[in-house]
């Protein structure tokens, strides 16, 4: 292990870097005042600038009264030096371990504990400095803390909190301003001005599901949407983001397989079929740029509709592989400088799918994502992708997730969908498949809510057009998802729903509940 100067310089080194690398550390890890102060110059500075170079620093130190300061630990030429150095960003974590080492050593050592003595553990002989290069600093700590407990809590995780069981004084004040509520809703997917009228408008696509599910809730575990491929997840995934900003929430949604021009060709689609009504453009039309005059004068309304509307509240970031640090790195940035409280990560999958151990990734990454969330008070969404072989299953579990026993232990929420077979599905006379599904209703005599079972109807059929929109139907020529609850920490799972779904507006319509699911393969 290098010595404390030179791993300090190090990590300083990566930070200044890249900037959003400063959000791993606190001050008292760094061990005199220059190094402090360069390392609170960079957290701060991070908060409004991207990268580091002479002018950009200088004028952040004159405009916050610090170049004094600053030229008298060395200006930029101390900056230019720990750039030297060649900190690689790819170790960062590495340098960063056996920083927090050598503030366990200190700590230690301050409180008069001898690294060099043996001491008796769970029958062994151990001496700390022996064993200390072959631990990293979470290993090492836990090692001390057995022997010598209650040293470097601080260092290597958050404090053990013990609690009473009943409500505060202060707790209940913010219950009743709203503020202890860890949970977003995702019923009402978007709102605006009619352009005609000036009506209040919103589309409402998942309100029976969100009650259910009690929306997402932050410090509660992850939410887990799984589904195969071409079924509409990202589709799915971005109508609940919309939702989430509805509810007045921040949404980081990280994507390591689409990029961002997928997004915006979904999300334009859908603002203008919905909002502009202007239904002769689709997705395909705005990727290929085909729209005729008309159509991209709609297409500007909505991209300004769209600026207007989630710029600074969705942001987007592809990356090439699903490093884990780096995520979790950047969304404790933005979730600190920016208010960000929920990230979506599409496609929730191991760094590599070519790794023997795919199976023990899953749930690795799992646990991780889990911890990150409750301990920094995040949201986390991971839409998945199950297995092919579910591609013909007419129940589906968290069985088909991989490894999706572990998983579930862990998850907040499971909630599978796939597409309904219409023929086999929306057939009244095929009892066996037959989903009959149905909403509540209340009964005005009696007061209480009954099932009203929904009636199959074929739009492209003369006499049954009328009824295309009527909510007491189900069109069998239209596309329909079927989704269920597998887990819920929220309330009752094993939960079947029925949902029209439009792959071009990417709109989707909630119909009902289905009353009967078969169980196993759909013969088509």
């Amino acid at each position: 292990m290098q010595d404390r100067g030179m791993i300090e310089g190090l990590v300083l080194s990566c930070i200044y870097q890249d900037l959003t690398l400063v959000t791993e550390l606190e001050p008292d890890f760094f061990s005199t005042d220059k190094s402090i102060f360069y390392f609170v110059l960079a957290r701060e500075m991070s908060k409004t600038i991207k990268e580091v170079d002479m002018i950009s620093v200088c004028a952040w130190c004159n405009t916050n009264g610090l170049l004094q300061v600053f030229e008298g630990y060395g200006g930029y030429e101390s900056i230019k030096n720990l750039l030297k150095l060649e900190g690689n960003v790819d170790n960062f974590y590495s340098y960063v371990d056996d920083l927090r080492k050598h503030v366990l050593i200190q700590g230690y050592t301050e409180l008069g504990f001898d690294l060099d003595k043996c001491y008796e553990l769970n029958g062994e002989k151990v001496k700390p400095s022996e064993v200390l290069p072959f631990m990293d600093s979470i290993q090492f700590g836990s090692l001390i803390q057995s022997i010598f407990l209650n040293v470097g809590a601080k260092v290597i995780e958050a404090k053990d909190k013990f609690e009473s069981l009943h409500y505060t004084e202060e707790e209940i004040e913010k219950k009743e301003k709203g503020e202890l509520e860890n949970t977003a809703q995702f019923d009402i997917t978007m709102t605006w001005k009619d352009i005609r009228n000036g009506e209040d408008r919103y589309l409402q696509s998942f309100r029976m599901l969100n009650d259910e599910v009690n929306g997402v809730c932050r410090k509660n575990g992850v939410f887990f949407l799984g589904a195969s491929s071409g079924s509409g997840k990202s589709t799915v995934t971005l109508s609940i983001i919309l939702g989430l900003v509805e509810s007045g929430e921040k949404v980081l949604l990280t994507s390591n397989e689409q990029t961002s021009l997928y997004f915006k060709d979904l999300l334009s689609a859908y603002v203008c079929i919905n909002v502009f009504k202007c239904y002769t453009i689709s997705r395909k039309k705005i990727s290929k740029w085909t729209l005729s005059d008309a159509e991209k004068e709609v297409f500007f309304k909505a991209n300004e509709f769209i600026k207007e509307k989630y710029e600074g509240r969705i942001t987007f970031w592809a990356v090439n592989e699903f490093d884990i640090n780096k995520i979790e790195s950047k969304m404790k940035k933005l979730n600190m400088t920016e208010g960000y409280r929920y990230m979506v990560l599409d496609t929730f999958k191991p760094t590599s799918l070519e790794s023997g151990n795919v199976t023990n990734e899953y749930v690795e990454l799992s646990r991780r994502l889990d911890t990150f969330g409750r301990k920094n008070d995040i949201g986390i969404i991971c839409p998945i992708q199950l297995l092919s072989s579910t591609d013909k299953l007419s129940y589906l579990t968290a069985s088909q997730i991989t490894n999706g026993k572990q998983i579930k232990e862990i998850a907040s929420k499971i909630i599978l969908f796939r597409k309904c077979r219409n023929q086999l599905e929306l057939n009244s006379e095929n009892q066996q498949y037959f989903l009959k599904p149905f909403i509540w209703q209340k009964n005005e005599m009696s007061g209480k809510y009954e099932k009203r079972y929904l009636k199959m109807i074929d739009s492209t059929k003369k006499e049954e057009k009328k009824y295309e929109f009527d909510r007491f139907c189900v069109d069998v020529s239209k596309r329909h998802l079927v989704f269920i609850i597998d887990k819920n920490r929220s309330g009752g799972d094993s939960i079947v729903y029925l949902y029209e779904f439009d792959g071009n507006s990417g709109r989707l319509t909630e119909k009902g509940i289905c009353d009967h699911i078969s169980y196993g393969t759909l013969m088509m």
